[in-house]
């Protein structure tokens, strides 16, 4: 488990078990500090956590672009859409170097980048990472799997970040879908 700082803000759409897998390695190893990470979700029910851990919370998800350089959207596949209806409707004016890791099933690197260059407002240069992280993530002996691009800024922090919920490699993405396949349903088929 790497204890390196980061310095970068994070952020995260969605603060379901995932999000808070991902976002209780960060705060165990204290590899960034809980008032430069920031959540979002539509109701108060999965923010009470955060709260408690003193990361900042709220409603809108355009506070959580304007606010970090690294966000994971980890919103089910079929909410995506409505999330981005949602950012739309609203005032973002980013201009920052950023990052979205996307860990929603079936949505490839090009097909979220190619849907977030829809949103108005976000005129900064952005990459997307693709990962696939499991429930084992959630006690940190998790198995993610990464796909970025051969020039990417951010893979290195990305990948750290993973590390601190169990192992991450990086992939092709042809092979995304079979590495999601076995790592979602091999630690079922062990136990």
């Amino acid at each position: 488990m790497s204890s390196t700082k980061i310095s970068y803000k994070v952020g995260f759409i969605g603060a379901g078990n995932m999000a808070k897998a991902i976002g209780n390695g960060i705060l165990v190893s204290e590899t960034i500090k809980a008032e430069d990470i920031i959540i979002s979700a539509p109701s108060d029910r999965n923010l009470a956590f955060w709260k408690e851990k003193g990361v900042r919370t709220t409603h809108d998800n355009a506070e959580v672009i304007t606010f970090a350089d690294i966000v994971f959207i980890a919103v089910k596949p079929q909410y995506f859409a409505g999330m981005i209806e949602g950012l739309k409707k609203t005032t973002l004016s980013v201009s920052k170097p950023m990052c979205f890791v996307s860990i929603m099933v079936g949505r490839t690197v090009k097909s979220v980048k190619e849907v977030l260059e829809t949103v108005k407002g976000i005129s900064g240069p952005f990459e997307v990472i693709k990962v696939m992280p499991n429930t084992p993530s959630m006690v940190g002996t998790g198995c993610s799997v990464m796909v970025s691009d051969k020039s990417s800024v951010f893979s290195s922090v990305v990948r750290q970040i993973m590390e601190l919920t169990g192992v991450c490699e990086e992939i092709p993405e042809s092979l995304m879908n079979a590495c999601g396949a076995l790592s979602g349903s091999g630690p079922a088929c062990t136990w």
